[in-house]
């Protein structure tokens, strides 16, 4: 019996590990979106290609910052995720499995995610940048 409860409470602590995973994905989510719509709904930060630059950097800093917790955060899952697996349920039988999160899916996933809204966000400002200049120049 003792060792059920050992399990629950493990089980209990990588729930909460769970729930501040997907509070900083869904923070980086947040933000992300809101670079993007900056970028494509207001006309004021593509005038020129130094607005959409200054955005971009402010979110690299944001993205280094929440990257760097969200691998803190999700290498703690991972070894939770481990230490559960070794633990017997009853004295013979140990979880067989038990889900972790994938540390290294997530970091890419991170990246590349981050790279994909940067490289979106200036290829769309500067075609916008372009497109402005050139109806200018016609009017």
């Amino acid at each position: 019996m003792e060792n059920l409860e050992l399990v629950l409470n493990a089980v209990s602590v990588y729930q909460v590990q769970i729930d501040q995973v997907d509070k900083i994905w869904n923070y980086f989510s947040v933000v992300s979106l809101t670079v993007v719509g900056i970028i494509l709904n207001s006309d004021k930060a593509v005038r020129t290609i130094k607005e959409p630059l200054i955005i971009i950097g402010a979110y690299l800093i944001f993205c280094f910052k929440n990257h760097i917790a969200l691998l803190k955060y999700q290498k703690q899952l991972d070894q939770l995720g481990n230490l559960i697996t070794t633990l017997k349920v009853t004295n013979a039988e140990a979880l067989s499995s038990f889900g972790t999160a994938g540390f290294d899916e997530s970091r890419r996933a991170h990246i590349l995610f981050t790279v994909a809204v940067c490289a979106g966000s200036l290829l769309t400002a500067w075609i916008r940048i372009k497109n402005h200049e050139k109806n200018s120049l016609t009017n």
